[in-house]
């Protein structure tokens, strides 16, 4: 490589990174493509580190670049990969989120016993969370087994279920939020009508103090990734791969307007919040980065190794989070990859306050 040519590629270098490290920060609903290059973001950190090890063995002084580089993006190699250790301050409490799928009712996802289906419930029955947060949650009083909120509620007796849906049968959807402690009060944030997307809270009064907790599930992208995943180069798939961008396109314009209207509501919380669920974006997006500037993400403190949330065709993905006010120490956090019974994996945290 001429001298010409790397000076060249060190300037590339530069503006790749920093406009990488911007686009987080730009809305979808302003230029919708920053959402979609954001997502390059790790591939770009990558690029960092191999030039860094090229221009090092060279012995070229250009091997400081990338080193400042990085330090310039570390907010997102803290995004990308954690390692801690528990704290040695006992939990005061701790809250478990999962997005259980509808506990798999429907026929595509259910084997002919509903094992799957039982498995959720006793993984949620028996977690020592003292507050439960369900994101696609299914209650069937007249059922046997999708009895759901009769069956978890033995466990968790203070609960906040907000539905979203009624069908033929008298079966509701919606989320949950389900409690050990007292709740004191509780809502929800409407992001417009006819949406299955909503936040829920419920103000829960732990013995170390009072908290808000949110449940949330952002607006999702409706992509079949199995579809993605195994597309050809064909008519068909190129067909498909274009669908998929612009339900992109939408589900990422929708979901900055959402979580612009959350931050809002958790600036205005009397207590000090946690914000949990199935947030639908990646750890370099617009609404990662909104709520990162008011919250602490608790993967960031107390995660091990990448904490890749998603179980499907699409791996390396992290989209359900758990958010803490500053006010809030987290000790521990943990992704329970064990558990694959839908296409989410549970992620369980534990907080003191300060």
């Amino acid at each position: 490589m001429t001298e010409e040519r790397t000076y060249k590629g060190a300037i590339l270098l530069t503006v790749m990174s920093i406009g990488l490290y911007f686009m987080p920060d730009i809305s979808p609903r302003t230029f919708w493509y920053s959402s979609f290059i954001g997502l390059f973001i790790p591939a770009g950190l990558v690029v960092l580190v191999i030039m860094l090890v090229y221009w090092a063995v060279k012995r070229n002084r250009l091997f400081i670049l990338p080193i400042v580089l990085l330090l310039i993006n570390w907010k997102f190699i803290q995004r990308s990969v954690s390692v801690s250790s528990t704290s040695d301050k006992p939990k005061e409490f701790s809250v478990l989120s999962y997005n259980i799928r509808l506990f798999n009712v429907y026929p595509q996802f259910a084997d002919k016993t509903f094992s799957t289906t039982r498995k959720i419930i006793d993984f949620v029955k028996k977690s020592e969370a003292d507050v439960v947060c369900l994101q696609e949650f299914y209650n069937d009083p007249k059922d046997t087994l999708f009895n759901t909120l009769h069956r978890i509620k033995k466990k968790y007796p203070y609960y906040y279920f907000s539905t979203t849906f009624k069908n033929h049968t008298g079966g509701t959807f919606g989320m949950v939020i389900f409690s050990k402690f007292p709740i004191l009060s509780k809502g929800k944030v409407v992001f417009h009508e006819g949406s299955n997307n909503q936040t829920i809270y419920a103000d829960i009064d732990f013995p170390a103090g009072k908290a808000r907790v949110y449940n949330m599930h952002l607006q999702s992208m409706s992509i079949d990734d199995k579809e993605i995943a195994e597309s050809h180069f064909d008519n068909k798939s190129k067909t498909k791969v274009m669908q998929a961008f612009l339900k992109y396109k939408n589900g990422t314009i929708n979901r900055s307007i959402q979580v612009d209207k959350l931050v809002g509501h958790i600036k205005e919380s009397p207590y000090k919040a946690v914000v949990c669920g199935d947030l639908n974006d990646p750890p370099y997006s617009y609404t990662y980065e909104k709520l990162a500037d008011v919250l602490t993400n608790a993967f960031e403190r107390k995660g091990n190794g990448f904490g890749f949330t998603f179980n499907g065709k699409i791996p390396f993905l992290r989209i359900d989070h758990q958010f803490c006010d500053s006010n809030l120490i987290v000790t521990d956090f943990e992704t329970k990859s064990s558990v694959s019974f839908t296409d989410h994996f549970p992620i369980i945290a534990s907080y003191r306050f300060k």
